[in-house]
């Protein structure tokens, strides 16, 4: 019996040593995104890729909030392989996705599988998709596309596909949600594709469920309704869009940098862009979007050739004037983090300072 009792006792030691090594490893994954009250806070291809892999783990309720823009370039490109969607055909998501206005780009996927029925960033969608900004290409020769999600029966708002779909099957396809089922809805989106559109449809390649407020480019071929608009590229470019999708809305959610970018920039559903106002130009009835809240003038050299006011610019923060001037001047300020705070404009004439 003493034998028996002396070979027992270390083997239950071990027990808790076991479990205990197995915790370590799994907390150690540098892959696993930081977790605060049940959401996952995602900064990086990594992460995201662990998330997918989590949903599609039998955990189809988890909810996932971005906290950096992010490149998938890393985890799926033509070279590395496909990205895998979020969801399955007989799993959906049924957690809350908050892009929080971040920007995913360098999405890749390419299916030629013909037993996959969904496809997109989200093969199957049951949940809430908001408040994203995803950028890619997609390809598939079989299965349901969307930009988005490839079904959706839940909600999709604020939210922007802008890249390429390639559709070489009858099947639906389109730039936010492939099939959009009962009771689902898909609001204030926008798609914003550049390829030859072959099968694709602007927002649903199929819809049975709500579609309200939605908008994309004109290269589109699909008639425009009064809830899914057709819009040129430059109504994109220009914050008309951006504006009509703030349209009845308390707060703003889409943004855009109109006056600092290189003239192509897209709405994104983020503060951290700067606001769109709609305004008008001198002495016109001509609309004009800007990131600033008052008229626009037309400038010829040094005075607006509507109201004949005149214009100083300046680089820096000091603006020193050398002669006398009509104190009608427009002061143009190229950043709107400056509105954001209390400041002071002082200007001087020779050694006279007011």
């Amino acid at each position: 019996m003493k034998s028996t009792a002396k070979k027992i006792l270390p083997l239950l030691m071990m027990i808790p040593i076991i479990f205990f090594t197995y915790k370590l490893s799994f907390n150690a994954n540098a892959d696993t995104p930081q977790n605060e009250n049940d959401v996952w806070l995602i900064s990086s291809a990594d992460e995201l890729k662990w998330f997918s892999e989590y949903i599609n783990s039998e955990h189809t309720d988890a909810s996932a909030r971005l906290t950096a823009d992010i490149d998938l370039s890393s985890v799926c490109s033509a070279q590395s392989g496909s990205w895998g969607p979020i969801g399955t055909a007989d799993k959906s998501y049924s957690g809350t996705f908050d892009g929080n206005g971040y920007k995913i780009t360098g999405l890749y996927i390419y299916n030629n599988d013909p037993s996959v029925s969904y496809t997109g960033f989200f093969a199957n969608n049951s949940g809430t998709i908001k408040n994203l900004y995803l950028e890619g290409t997609i390809t598939s020769e079989y299965a349901t596309i969307g930009g988005i999600t490839g079904l959706n029966t839940g909600t999709i708002e604020n939210c922007l596909f802008t890249g390429i779909i390639n559709n070489s099957s009858n099947l639906p396809c389109g730039g936010i949600s492939g099939y959009n089922d009962n009771n689902a809805s898909i609001k204030r989106c926008c798609a914003f594709l550049t390829n030859n559109f072959n099968n694709i449809k602007p927002i649903a390649g199929e819809n049975i469920g709500t579609i309200k407020k939605c908008f994309y480019n004109d290269d589109i071929p699909a008639e425009s309704t009064s809830k899914i608009k057709s819009m040129p590229k430059s109504a994109f470019y220009s914050g008309e869009v951006c504006s009509l999708l703030n349209e009845n809305q308390q707060n703003a959610i889409w943004h855009q940098n109109i006056e600092n970018s290189d003239g192509c920039s897209l709405p994104v559903p983020s503060e951290r862009y700067p606001s769109v106002y709609k305004t008008s130009v001198c002495g016109s009835d001509e609309v004009y979007y800007s990131n600033y809240d008052m008229v626009h003038h037309l400038f010829d050299n040094d005075s607006c050739t509507n109201c004949g006011i005149g214009r100083i610019s300046c680089i820096g923060a000091n603006l020193v004037l050398t002669e006398s001037v009509d104190t009608r001047f427009h002061y143009q300020i190229n950043d709107p983090e400056l509105f954001k705070c209390s400041f002071k404009l002082n200007y001087s004439v020779g050694n006279d300072t007011t």
